[in-house]
């Protein structure tokens, strides 16, 4: 008799019925119990036995059918019976039970003895059987997953862990690792260490046998019947052939691979040829650059040398025509650290019917200002010579403050054109004042200007400076690699 799997934890009387439970395997499993003889009285049998599986009760229902009561098991119970009226067994005539002689439910088991000591049976029965403790159910080795349970009788269980089943651990022959039993002949095919054939079936190995992890190296170097090139393959030759007959073809052949040889030399000198007019061209661009960055670095420690502060001496001649003609004045460009400015004179300017002269500073587009800080803050200072009195100069001052940043920021920014606006003072001078005799001498005015940039646009020169070593180690490598080239082709 097959055991029934009850899904619970305790043997609640309620469940188990007319079975008796055991506890395997942290599961309980239960049998029907039948007694050896029928020794009971008719009022015993009433009482314990289900009136259609006759199997002992340990909770009964009490049902009428066909006018008659009947005790049954809830395994017997008819389908769809509502309600049936629930009868405790006496402990009393339990124990009475308890007493009688029992069949083994184990199909095949002789034993017999009291209800008492059934359990203590059950657990040790060498026919019981029992599952696998590997698990080892049956196993779908494409899928690695479980399909269904395996059990073995107790009696068996020893040798079937040690031979049988497999989930077993078993030591590869070759690598001495240990894997399932289910897995070794996988394992076979892929271990690193298994002995195998040669592909070709040669005899080179005395043992007759390639470890597999050295087959590619057998192949490769050992193997007399393995396919290969010959060794003038690179200038033509494209014959193929088993190791063994190699030696005697490059013997035979030999007419034939001097030919190849001198063919494959003498097309490579005219490749190696046009390379060395490539290279000539690339060593004539690489010197142009070479010129370019000496001429480069030669401008930034030129500019360098350049201060922050910069003193103008600026002669305008012919003032009374300009003033006539009211053309504007512009000096020549000049650099203030890295920064071109240029001056400007407008010699007209009208405010309530006083004449003035206006003098003005412009930024202009130079070599280096994709190199320095924008935008440009200075202080500049306009002085009109005084030619009878020293140190009397008519004195204007111009100073780029944040306010008038902020209402003309683009007079300060990088041009985008070849100057920008100027900012300066449009009423430097009256004309009257101008043309007074200490100022004004042979029809000339003399300008002192003087523009100096703020120290957060002066400290940009350290980019310059950064750049020279870049520009130097630069030059280096471009003459090495004229050496490089020079020396391959000489």
């Amino acid at each position: 008799m097959e055991p029934q799997d009850i899904s619970v934890t305790e043997p609640l009387s309620g469940i188990s019925a007319c079975l008796l439970l055991v506890k395997l395997d942290g599961r309980y499993r239960g049998w029907r119990v039948e007694l050896c003889d029928t020794d009971l009285t008719a009022s015993e049998e009433k009482l314990l036995l289900c009136s259609v599986c006759r199997g002992i009760l340990r909770e009964a229902s009490l049902l009428e059918i066909e006018g008659r009561q009947q005790l049954r098991c809830y395994v017997c119970l008819p389908q769809n019976t509502i309600q049936p009226v629930q009868l405790q067994i006496p402990l009393h005539t339990r124990e009475v039970v308890s007493e009688k002689q029992v069949i083994c439910p184990v199909d095949a088991c002789t034993w017999t003895g009291i209800l008492l000591q059934l359990v203590e049976h059950i657990i040790e029965c060498p026919l019981l059987h029992i599952p696998c403790p590997n698990n080892c159910d049956d196993i779908d080795n494409s899928e690695g997953t479980h399909t269904g349970g395996y059990r073995v009788e107790r009696r068996y269980l020893q040798d079937h862990l040690l031979h049988t089943c497999p989930i077993r651990l078993v030591t590869c022959k070759y690598c001495y690792i240990e894997i399932r039993a289910i897995d070794m002949d996988m394992h076979i095919e892929e271990c690193d260490d298994c002995h195998v054939e040669c592909p070709n079936a040669c005899d080179t190995q005395p043992d007759g046998y390639i470890i597999r992890r050295d087959i590619s190296k057998h192949l490769a170097t050992e193997c007399m019947l393995q396919e290969v090139v010959c060794i003038y393959m690179r200038y033509g030759c494209e014959v193929r052939l088993e190791r063994r007959e190699m030696e005697h073809h490059e013997r035979e052949y030999s007419h034939i691979h001097s030919r190849l040889t001198q063919e494959y030399f003498r097309v490579r000198i005219e490749e190696m040829e046009k390379i060395q007019e490539i290279q000539t061209d690339k060593i004539d661009n690489l010197e142009r650059e070479n010129l370019k960055m000496k001429q480069d670095l030669t401008t930034a420690l030129s500019f360098l040398k350049t201060p922050s502060i910069k003193n103008l001496y600026w002669r305008v001649n012919g003032v009374k025509k300009r003033m006539i003609s009211r053309e504007e004045s512009y000096s020549d460009p000049f650099y203030v650290g890295l920064y071109k400015l240029q001056a400007r004179i407008n010699w007209y300017t009208v405010s309530t019917s006083i004449k003035y002269i206006g003098v003005y500073i412009h930024v202009m587009q130079g070599e280096w200002d994709d190199r320095i800080k924008w935008p440009l803050m200075y202080k500049a200072t306009f002085s009109l010579k005084n030619n009878l009195f020293k140190n009397s100069n008519y004195v204007k001052r111009i100073e780029v403050s944040k306010e008038k940043m902020e209402i003309n920021s683009e007079l300060f920014q990088r041009p985008k054109y070849t100057r920008n606006n100027g900012l300066g003072q449009p009423k430097y001078i009256t004309h009257q004042d101008m043309l007074n005799r200490q100022y004004y001498h042979l029809d000339t005015l003399s300008f002192i200007i003087t523009v100096q940039i703020s120290p957060t646009n002066s400290q940009m020169t350290e980019l310059v400076d950064s750049q020279i070593p870049c520009l130097r180690d630069s030059i280096l490598n471009l003459n090495t690699q004229i050496c490089q080239i020079q020396t391959k082709f000489t």
